[in-house]
Parts: structure tokens; sequence; C-alpha cells
């Protein structure tokens, strides 16, 4: 097998797939990539839960072939190389009866071995109950505004990811993330939907599918079935595993009685927050701000031991009467950083329930925050 390519196409594509890779793997395969030479370079991954692929056209091609080899090597080699230089590469057999991966950049040379393509896993295939099409900016509407809230802890397997919900009846598509504290909603609409259907796509799978689509352009479609889903990208593909429990039922915490908000800019709100929360040197949880509301100020105080911090906002709040919450400041950091509009709307009831956290200019996405104990 022999063949020339271009170094970028070659790390474009391997830098899709290598997140498939399993580098602790016991079995060798799950720590390399399969190349398959025709017409096309393709490349594929997997760690047996999920698989994703890879492919670009060659023109220089003079033996076709296919070849499994370390990923980890092979992607430190070819993102060192300089970029779009014309790069050869040529699976030989050498004196030890082993083929070899031999690498040829301008004066740069590296053999690999290889391994035999026929002991490589199966891939994974979808028997889909239907095919979505979706896209770009949309896929990434729904993943981005709703990753952040996604449990990261696989102790609780059904909601270590992101729940999507395929509502033939409003064509629309949800997006949907918990982590117990915080809920985070996005919804598209989608009139290729041609039944209702929910699925959780994997925590891991959620941040591949959003690297490849931004490297992509175009439509995808999805397939999807109770069991996997495979995204269809222009140049790339991805077929993963779902997770086999029941995501809870969000609808039941998304508060349907709220009347009072306050209004308060974005960036500002923000800043106050990130610099009301500096006396909390390295926290990582039980980190609470006290949000005083009134009809024009918002106070935002924070203690942490001994030390004292302390802001104030104009802001327009509904309700006659002050009102006091106190939050986590690192979930409202997370969140506030993913509103657009230059004013955020943030629903409240009292001290004891969630607050429900909206752009002020959209409505197809918004958050809940559970609060803490004044």
């Amino acid at each position: 097998m022999e063949f020339s390519a271009s170094s970028t196409l070659v790390l474009k594509a391997i830098s899709r797939v290598i997140g498939a890779v399993n580098k602790g793997a016991v079995s060798e395969y799950l720590s390399s990539v399969k190349i398959s030479i025709t017409n096309q370079f393709l490349v594929e991954a997997t760690n047996m839960d999920v698989v994703v692929s890879s492919w670009f056209d060659l023109t220089n091609v003079r033996e076709e072939g296919a070849f499994c080899v370390d990923a980890q090597a092979l992607f430190e080699i070819i993102r060192k190389l300089p970029k779009e230089t014309e790069t050869t590469f040529k699976v030989d057999k050498s004196s030890e009866n082993l083929n070899y991966l031999i690498i040829h950049s301008g004066k740069s040379k590296f053999d690999l071995a290889t391994l035999n393509v026929d002991y490589y896993p199966a891939t994974l295939t979808t028997i889909k109950d239907q095919t979505i099409t979706v896209t770009k900016e949309d896929l990434l509407f729904l993943v981005d505004k709703t990753k952040a809230c996604m449990y990261s802890n696989e102790t609780r397997y059904n909601i270590n990811g992101m729940l999507l919900n395929f509502n033939k009846d409003q064509s629309k598509i949800f997006g949907v993330a918990t982590d117990g504290h915080r809920l985070a909603y996005s919804v598209v609409e989608n009139s290729s939907v041609s039944q209702n259907q929910k699925i959780t796509i994997p925590r891991k799978v959620v941040f591949e599918v959003k690297k490849i689509a931004d490297s992509e352009e175009g439509e995808i479609t999805l397939d999807v079935s109770n069991s996997k889903a495979t995204f269809n990208f222009q140049h790339s593909r991805l077929t993963t595993k779902l997770i086999d429990a029941d995501f809870p039922d969000y609808e039941r915490v998304i508060p349907k009685d709220y009347t009072h908000y306050f209004t308060v800019n974005t960036k500002d709100f923000l800043t106050a927050i990130d610099r009301v929360s500096s006396i909390y040197l390295n926290a990582t949880s039980e980190v609470g701000v006290r949000l005083n509301i009134s009809s024009n100020t918002l106070k935002i105080f924070s203690i942490k031991d001994i030390n004292r911090s302390f802001d104030e906002l104009p802001a327009k709040f509904t309700k006659d009467e002050e009102m006091q919450i106190m939050c986590n400041f690192l979930y409202l950091k997370e969140v506030l950083s993913l509103i657009d509009s230059e004013n955020v709307q943030i629903f409240v009831k009292d001290s004891n329930f969630p607050i429900m956290i909206q752009d002020s200019a959209k409505s197809s996405f918004f958050y809940i925050i559970m609060p803490m104990k004044i």
C-alpha cells in the first residue's frame, strides 16, 4: 500500500477520530486507528461504545490497502509535520516479518509497526427508527446551550449525558441536561422529525459531536434507534451506544407559575459575580453568593470564613417587596456566560424555590438553578 497526501488533511481526519481511541486499552487494537486507502483516505477509531470515521478524497494512490497503527503515535507525528506538506505513506514488510507504515515528509522519516486489519473490532451500526436532518447551526446550538449542565460523574448513569427529545407533534428537538442541582433546556424547530422519541447521548460523546461539527460544514443527518445513534457529517460519521436508562422527567422541575423576575445587564452581572467570588480561592463546591433584589437594585454579598465581599448593580424587579436568594456562584457564572443578549431575565418565586435564568431576547433556551440555604 502506498499513497501521498497533504499532512494538513491527514491531521484533520485523525483529529476528528482520536477522541474515540482508548489510550489505556488492554487490546492494542483499541488504541489504534484503522486506515483504508482506495480513492479515499478513510480513518476509523473505536472504544467499542462509540466509533468515529473521517475521510477525504485522494488523487495520488499508487497501491490500495488497509492497515492498523498506533493512534497516538501517528497523531503526534502528523501534528508536528509542517502544514500543507505532501507526505508519503507506504506499508512495507521488514526483515522481522512485520509490516511497517513508513512515513516520509521532506527529510523526516518514521517507521511505525502495523497490525492486521482482519482483527480490528467490527463497526457499530444503527438500525434506525427514523432519520432526522438538522443544520450544523441547530445541532451546535442544542449542544452549546446544554452541555455545561451535564452530570460529570458516572455514579448517576442516567443523567451522565444530554437528552435529545424529538417531538413530532410540535416539530421540535429539545436538548436537556441536568446534574441534579441545575438544568439546561434548549429547543430548535425541525420538520424532519417523523416520530416522538427520546435518546440520551453519553457526556463524552456530546463533546466529540461538538468537536466534529465545529470542523464540518453543511447539514447533518441523524439516524436514531432506541440503542444507538449515528451522526452523519459531510466528511465524518459518529455512531454511539446510547445511555440505557430513563432520563428524569425534566418537565416536572420547569416552573409553570413564576410571574416575577428581575432584569440586569448580563455582562455586568457576570463581572460582578466574578469579582465578589474572588474570596473563594480554589473552591469547587458549596460556594454561594447571596442576591438581595429590590425594585431597582441588585446587591451581591459573599462570605468565606472571615472574609467578605460586596457589589451592587442597577436592576429592575417586577415585585414590590425585597427578596433574598442564595446561589452557587460557579453555576451562575457558567450560565451567564451562555446568555447572548445584553440583558438577562431571572425569574424567582421565593428564597426556597429554584431560579430560572433566561435570555431577555430569546425563549429558545433557559436554565434552572436550585437555591442554597441562606
